[in-house]
């Protein structure tokens, strides 16, 4: 199986990142796979090159539910699903990237691999900007949210403010208690919202958004 995978050279953190993976069958017999839209085979990876660290996702989403409240869990695998390329043909997927990892500003080199292939190697520039910086607080203050997609975006806040420190309500907590723990985070919220405001009138603020990493 040939792999091409092409994706934009720059993209701002935090907004959609689509990447465009198309698996041709350069054979002369139907090649039978699994889906590649829910394939555990088919996997991305974005090495961000400042450390080397390979963040990587599969096409497939494990999912883990915890099992009453004492620690135990089921993790549970998307069924496999065969389909058939046709000789010459192709399957395209176009998965988020920025919506399966927790990205941070820097250069990586991204490609994707199907058991014993390879696609190209794209390289790939995750820029912070003022629009990130607005998208990051809009998570963080959302209580809709996932935990660890806010902790992610808590984090990255904290490079530019380290005073930005929301106490996060955690899953499995009673509603009382999330409630009060949000009612605690307004004036920070405000607090961030005001000096964010303020910061905007600095002409050395994207300099130092692109050296935050």
């Amino acid at each position: 199986m040939h792999i091409t995978l092409r994706a934009a050279a720059a993209t701002p953190l935090g907004k959609p990142l689509p990447l465009v993976i198309t698996l041709d069958n350069p054979g002369t017999s139907p090649l039978v796979i699994d889906d590649p839209a829910q394939s555990m085979d088919v996997e991305v990876h974005m090495i961000y090159e400042p450390t080397g660290e390979d963040l990587s996702f599969t096409m497939g989403k494990v999912t883990t539910t915890q099992l009453g409240g004492d620690g135990k869990y089921a993790i549970e695998v998307p069924p496999k699903k065969p389909t058939s390329i046709a000789p010459g043909g192709s399957l395209t997927i176009r998965p988020d990237a920025s919506g399966r990892l927790f990205l941070r500003p820097g250069d990586y080199d991204v490609f994707v691999t199907h058991t014993a292939s390879e696609s190209n190697h794209v390289p790939l520039k995750v820029r912070l900007t003022r629009e990130s910086v607005e998208l990051l607080f809009a998570t963080a203050r959302d209580p809709h949210m996932p935990y660890s997609r806010r902790e992610w975006a808590s984090d990255l806040l904290a490079k530019l403010d380290p005073g930005f420190r929301p106490s996060l309500a955690l899953p499995d907590e009673p509603d009382a208690q999330r409630a009060q723990r949000e009612a605690g985070n307004q004036a920070l919220y405000q607090r961030f919202a005001a000096w964010w405001r303020e910061q905007q009138a600095s002409a050395q603020l994207d300099e130092r958004l692109g050296q935050l990493r």
